[in-house]
């Protein structure tokens, strides 16, 4: 049996996180239907409800954008704090339906390859603030993508300057990408890539790097179909943010 908890502090949270079993509850897109399957009808363990932990805030102090760890994805669309180039990648995620509860955090936490929004988030320098046992640290998300956080994420702290551009190919304009690209060059010029649909989770690529990709392949492509597309798409948005880097 699993039995739900639904604390209301961070504290009573990470102490509950350490009995044995404990699934995190966010927005209850991930973990809901794996806690309702059959392969989970004699699961034991504790549900930790974060609704009440006031982990939903959305702030931003000049270059530096702060999403609380329970912001859900249209809480995102909606805050004219979150700069439209993120706005729409977080669009891009879901149905409204599944974004007005699906949170960004638990974005993070499932990491999803074809997530375009994780991709907006490597690109845009994202440092998660992580609680646990042992106090309080701060990562780079490319760190915790795929492997776990290892403790509970509380917020997601991003720059926000310079300029963007996003190029993806799907099976049609509502579907997930095959393969995507997200660039930023910042106001000091330091460029990053990240990349979708070329390996398990997105991820971060040298720009000179991407010919080198050897991507999974699936019913949706070819791994060779894959890499033409990621380089493709990567050149695309490569020259769309030196363009708007020269047209300041």
């Amino acid at each position: 049996m699993v039995r739900y908890r639904r604390p209301t502090t961070i504290e009573e949270a990470l102490e509950i996180l350490t009995e044995p079993g404990s699934v995190i509850l966010a927005g209850g897109t991930t973990a809901v239907p794996e806690l309702t399957s059959v392969a989970a009808a004699d699961r034991t363990g504790v549900l930790i409800d974060l609704q009440d932990l006031g982990l939903d805030r959305i702030r931003r102090d000049e270059r530096v954008l702060r999403l609380g760890a329970t912001t859900t994805l249209q809480q995102m669309i909606d805050a004219p704090e979150v700069p439209e180039f993120l706005a729409g990648l977080a669009r891009r995620e879901a149905p409204r339906t599944i974004r007005n509860m699906a949170t960004v955090g638990g974005l993070v936490a499932s990491a999803p390859a074809t997530s375009e929004l994780l991709a907006g988030l490597l690109v845009c320098g994202a440092r998660l603030r992580i609680g646990s046992g042992d106090g309080a640290s701060e990562v780079h998300i490319e760190e915790v993508l795929g492997s776990g956080s290892g403790g509970l994420i509380t917020e997601i702290v991003l720059g926000c300057n310079g300029a963007m551009a996003h190029e993806r190919v799907a099976r049609t304009p509502a579907d997930s990408p095959i393969v995507a690209a997200v660039a930023r060059r910042r106001d000091d010029g330091q460029v990053r890539l990240a990349l979708c649909g070329v390996a398990p989770t997105p991820v971060l690529v040298e720009p000179g790097a991407v010919a080198g990709l050897e991507p999974p392949g699936d019913f949706r492509g070819s791994s060779e179909y894959r890499r033409r597309l990621a380089v493709t798409l990567s050149e695309r948005v490569l020259a769309r943010i030196e363009d708007a880097g020269d047209n300041k």
